[in-house]
Parts: structure tokens; C-alpha cells; sequence
């Protein structure tokens, strides 16, 4: 009807081809914001750091699927560092990320041993690999760690934190991908 307001939701339903790119680009958004929640409260300039940069999230891994909390990338602290080992599958943005934000194992078995890492650059240690899939690319990779490191600083939040934090995201995802 004329002048009756419009939401996004209806815009995309009239044009579905549109949806791939701006949930991906809204979930990245969302994404963002947590993290930046996170730094702010550390007193971190996360914005000016990171703004305007590639980002991806690395959750799933070829042993726990969808199961966030049996993964099995480990990140051990040794001094003020942390030693990362395992790998990640089906990473969005895997291959051209400035910076990823890393689900990890800091702790004992199920979701409270789960913590998140941002990974900057491209560390000693760290192998992409690009899966070449039908479709959107989205320079989706499997990414391998082997002994690499990242400053303790680099957690996001505190260890066994990081459960919640992707199951909040998620949620976001889920009912944005539902609309």
C-alpha cells in the first residue's frame, strides 16, 4: 500500500537474490559489535584498529561439524602467549581475513572450556587453504594451525567465555536467516 512503511524483510522478500550478501555482510556486522563491546570494556581501540579490514570467524572443524562445544582446537598458555593447534573448515573469508576470531579449547571438555582468540595477519604457524566449492566463493578456507602463537592479549574476554558469545551470535544469524 502507498505510504505504509517497508522493513528490510519485506524488500528482500520481493528480491531473494539480494539475501546472501546482505546477511553475510549484516552477521559480520553483528559480529563486529560484539567484539567491539568486548574491547571497549578492556579500554582497546577496536574500531580504529580494525575498521575497514577482512574478517572471519573460524568455529567449525572437520571433527566437531556444527557441535561448538567438542571442538578441539587447543590454545595452551605459555608465558604471555598462547600456543594454537587444530584446524578449521568452511571459514568465510578465510583466505583474504586481516584478522580471525578463533574458537578454541583453553579449558576442559564441553562449552565452558571454549574461548575466542582474534588471530591478526598471517602467523608463523598458520596454513590456508582456499575449498573450492559451487556457488558464492566467499574465499572460504580450512585453516591449519601448528604451533602458532598470539599475545595472551589477543583473547577476547576471558577464557570459557567463548561459548556464549558464538551462541549469542548465532541466535542473531539464525533469526535473521529464518526472516
Amino acid at each position: 500500500r502507498a505510504g505504509t512503511p517497508r522493513c528490510w524483510v519485506q524488500d528482500l522478500a520481493e528480491r531473494p537474490h539480494a539475501w546472501p550478501k546482505l546477511w553475510k555482510h549484516h552477521a559480520a556486522g553483528r559480529h563486529a559489535e560484539r567484539i567491539n563491546a568486548v574491547a571497549e570494556q578492556r579500554g582497546e581501540p577496536w574500531l580504529e584498529r580494525y575498521g575497514g579490514k577482512w574478517a572471519a570467524m573460524a568455529i567449525t572443524e572437520p571433527e566437531a561439524g556444527s557441535d561448538t562445544a567438542a571442538i578441539r582446537t587447543t590454545a595452551v598458555l605459555d608465558g604471555d602467549e598462547y600456543v594454537l593447534n587444530g584446524s578449521k573448515t568452511f571459514i568465510s573469508s578465510g583466505m583474504r581475513a586481516d584478522f580471525i576470531t578463533l574458537a578454541v579449547r583453553t579449558g576442559g571438555p564441553g562449552a565452558s572450556g571454549v574461548s575466542l582468540i582474534r588471530v591478526e595477519g598471517n602467523p608463523e604457524g598458520l596454513q590456508r587453504k582456499v575449498m573450492k566449492k559451487m556457488g558464492w566463493s566467499s574465499h572460504t578456507a580450512t585453516l591449519y594451525f601448528e604451533n602458532g602463537r598470539v599475545p595472551d592479549a589477543n583473547l577476547i574476554g576471558k577464557e570459557g567465555e567463548g561459548f556464549r558469545a558464538i551462541m549469542l551470535n548465532f541466535d542473531d544469524e539464525r533469526l535473521h536467516g529464518a526472516a
